[in-house]
């Protein structure tokens, strides 16, 4: 983990429970979702005037979540097929869900359904 001096919000989650969140939240800034060895950096950006998140992993884009739900334009079953990241994508849209990123009944009604998961959200202050 990142010195603890630099991060401006931690969040933890365990089995899909919250176990330590400090500081605050700006979803403007960027940060990263973090599952085991997996990094998801995602950042804030404008596309036509509307909010676009960017998701990647390792420097490799893996998608675009525009407005307004800022989730995949697919179901929720075919979310790995698309974002191609390393590990099971389920965790980040939970992380975006959690930080009232993420708008959709359909990905809430699945999410619902699945086993909790653990993983880490964090911000650095070096972020703003």
């Amino acid at each position: 983990m990142k010195n603890k001096e630099n991060i401006h919000y931690h969040l933890q989650i365990e089995n899909g429970k919250i176990i330590k969140e400090e500081g605050h939240f700006f979803r403007a800034t960027p940060f990263t979702i973090i599952k085991d060895t997996c990094h998801i950096h995602c950042e804030f950006t404008h596309k036509d005037h509307e909010v676009v998140y960017k998701l990647s992993e390792n420097n490799n884009h893996l998608i675009n979540l525009e407005h307004p739900d800022y989730l995949p334009d697919v179901a929720p079953e075919e979310l790995n097929t698309i974002l191609k990241c390393s590990k099971d994508s389920l965790f980040i849209i939970e992380a975006l869900f959690q930080l009232k990123i993420a708008k959709s009944s359909i990905y809430s009604t699945y999410l619902k359904k699945q086993k909790p998961t653990s993983y880490s959200v964090i911000q650095e202050i070096a972020a703003f």
